[in-house]
């Protein structure tokens, strides 16, 4: 996983929105990469509140949400809440097969 992949997370019991759309961004603090596994023998826990377990991954990502989860229209826009990139723990993250047939029916809106 690289810098400006497009990546989905399972949203658990989100009913109105199934998955999250997710950006990798850049991290300063991982030498400007936006994945880091966690090779220490403990859990790693981040100021957000995310704690990445021993072998696991934590991602740097921008939050993008459904401009209206009430339509069938793939159309995001950089998410309300979360306005600036944060790190997410890889334990929810879909596999890029179940991705990669719908990415390029997303549609990004950027105002």
């Amino acid at each position: 996983m690289t810098v400006g992949d497009w990546i989905m997370f399972d949203a658990g019991d989100g009913e109105t929105e199934p998955v999250w759309l997710d950006r990798v961004m850049s991290n300063p603090y991982w030498d400007r990469q936006g994945v880091s596994q966690n090779n220490t023998l403990h859990m790693v826990s981040y100021s957000n509140g995310v704690k990445v377990g021993k072998g696991e991954v934590a991602l740097f990502v921008m939050w993008y949400q459904k401009i209206n989860v009430m339509s069938d229209k793939c159309e995001y826009w950089v998410s309300r809440t979360e306005t600036k990139p944060i790190v997410q723990s890889n334990k929810d993250l879909i596999p890029l097969g179940m991705f990669k047939c719908i990415r390029y029916a997303v549609i990004i809106t950027v105002f």
